[in-house]
């Protein structure tokens, strides 16, 4: 991985520093009235508006799958909720697919 983007709720120094030592450049716009923060001030120089307003298409990317197949899984197992999560994944871009040949 080599950006994480999220939201306010992710402005934190811990996440920040976790990155910085493992060069993952975080995309996550700045709280109001913090100031302090030595790894947030380092990933806040290549921090981009352009770029964290492309996290809205994955979001809703995420929510169109979520209201198609549910915002769940009933699988157990690590790997079972993988290729579950897959499969949804894959049914859905099928069917955007089909949407644009027969449109």
């Amino acid at each position: 991985m080599k950006r994480l983007f999220g939201d306010k709720g992710y402005y934190a120094e811990f996440i920040h520093e976790y990155c910085f030592h493992h060069n993952i450049q975080t995309i996550i716009p700045k709280k109001k009235n913090v100031r302090r923060g030595f790894y947030r001030k380092k990933q806040l120089m290549n921090y981009s508006d352009e770029e964290y307003h492309q996290r809205s298409l994955i979001e809703s990317c995420f929510g169109s799958l979520k209201r198609k197949y549910g915002g769940y899984v009933l699988s157990k197992k690590f790997t079972s909720i993988q290729s579950e999560i897959y499969r949804k994944a894959i049914c859905h871009n099928l069917s955007l697919e089909n949407q644009e040949i027969f449109n």
